[in-house]
């Protein structure tokens, strides 16, 4: 998503600069990230969080049965999914406040 940004225009978003190096166990929350944040309702201006459904039918999906597991799993998506709204819901007041500033 931030590539796409940095595509559309033209600048470097702070959060691609300064991303960490993932460690390999990351990328294993990443990739369950992936899986489910498109399970997001996005009818509003912003999107709203992942349902819990979403990740517990994830889990099942991958047959994730390991209660610890699920709770790391669980943890990272929502930290990441916290991130991202934070994100998203910044960029749509800067763009609201550019097209206010603009019908001035």
């Amino acid at each position: 998503m931030l590539k796409q940004v940095q595509k559309e225009s033209g600048k470097t978003p702070r959060a691609l600069k300064n991303r960490p190096t993932l460690k390999q166990q990351d990328g294993y929350y990443m990739r369950a990230f992936d899986a489910v944040k498109h399970a997001r309702d996005t009818s509003g201006e912003v999107p709203g969080a992942i349902p819990v459904s979403e990740v517990l039918a994830y889990f099942e999906m991958e047959q994730i049965n390991d209660l610890d597991l699920r709770g790391r799993v669980f943890r990272h998506i929502r930290r990441l999914d916290e991130e991202l709204l934070q994100f998203l819901m910044k960029r749509h007041k800067q763009k609201m406040e550019a097209a206010k500033a603009k019908h001035r």
